[in-house]
């Protein structure tokens, strides 16, 4: 167990490590990009402390990983449809936020004793949500060319 935690600091620090030269970004956009993506963060780290709590998932920590999830994901789905309003560095920060996230729900799915609804949910998470980031990046490089 204590082998996690020292993954989860690693995790966390890089992650702000990642950030850190994001933030004056984040202050011309308004609290709310910031404030988004810590709690997506959050969520992303309750995601990987529930995944590691065992390798078959409980009926407690089913519930607690899909609000988890589905919290992270509409807030990243929100993110990602306001891909044309930041800038290129601060992108990069949903698309990583988005890519470990996707990770999470991945590796989710193949645990055992995971209730079917959520499975299902998960899947649409794992296609959709990068489905929808191609979709936005490509939508603003024609909008920049025509």
């Amino acid at each position: 167990m204590n082998g996690w935690i020292v993954v989860g600091i690693i995790f966390a620090a890089t992650f702000l490590l990642l950030l850190f030269p994001l933030r004056k970004g984040f202050c011309k956009l308004g609290w709310q990009y910031g404030s988004f993506s810590a709690l997506v963060f959050i969520l992303i780290c309750l995601e990987i402390s529930v995944i590691m709590a065992s390798d078959a998932l409980s009926c407690l920590h089913n519930i607690l990983f899909g609000i988890c999830m589905c919290a992270a994901t509409m807030l990243l789905l929100w993110m990602l449809t306001k891909w044309h309003e930041r800038n290129e560095t601060l992108n990069a920060a949903v698309i990583v936020l988005g890519i470990v996230h996707v990770a999470c729900v991945m590796t989710v799915v193949s645990l055992p004793n995971i209730n079917p609804y959520l499975k299902l949910i998960a899947n649409i998470v794992y296609l959709a949500l990068p489905a929808l980031a191609v979709y936005e990046i490509s939508e603003g490089k024609e909008n920049a060319a025509g």
